[in-house]
């Protein structure tokens, strides 16, 4: 058995050891790579405990790893990003919509996207008639340019316009409820 005195302590190794490097102002244990950091203390500590402290990224304090307390606000702020990336996925993604020559046509919805149809549509919707040219996509993997009418391009704006209206609603309730949350367990009631 091995008696290590470090800062945080008196305690026995037995067995295999490792160093690993404990931040002395908040426990976090490091691989121990030859350097010592500033900050840091060297600590010998049995293999198997160091590295899972390494790979779970335990605390270390006064000779015991324990797991760190959690930060809701860490917690939030991950599920916030993690919202935002599945509302831009949904607001952007591609809307099928029947049309008067029978076939279901892609409307792509980014930005850009949004700006080209508008081009496209505000002439017929002046006029109220009329049809244009429009690139869509035939199948899921190919597109096609097509000559739509104004009561086509009228029902994919409003097709297009309710969905995304919908995923507003969705990102904003979710939004709203996550950082309303005070406790981790909230939080994962929501997310």
């Amino acid at each position: 058995m091995l008696a290590i005195i470090a800062e945080f302590g008196v305690f026995t190794v037995g067995g295999d050891t490792m160093n690993v490097l404990v931040c002395s102002v908040n426990g976090r244990v490091l691989p121990y790579m030859g350097v010592v950091y500033d900050g840091y203390l060297l600590v010998e500590v049995a293999d198997s405990d160091g590295g899972q402290a390494i790979k779970e990224g335990l605390i270390y304090k006064e000779g015991s790893f324990f797991t760190p307390p959690v930060d809701v606000d860490e917690l939030k702020a991950e599920a916030l990003t993690q919202l935002y990336k599945e509302f831009v996925s949904r607001r952007d993604a591609v809307r099928w919509v029947k049309c008067s020559d029978g076939n279901t046509y892609g409307f792509d919805c980014l930005a850009e996207d949004r700006s080209n149809f508008m081009q496209a549509y505000t002439p017929l919707l002046v006029d109220k008639a009329g049809t244009t040219l429009y690139k869509v996509w035939l199948t899921e993997t190919t597109k096609g340019v097509v000559h739509l009418t104004y009561e086509d391009m009228k029902t994919t704006y409003e097709t297009v316009r309710d969905s995304q209206f919908g995923d507003y609603a969705w990102f904003e309730e979710l939004r709203t409820k996550i950082r309303n949350c005070t406790t981790v367990e909230e939080l994962e009631a929501v997310v």
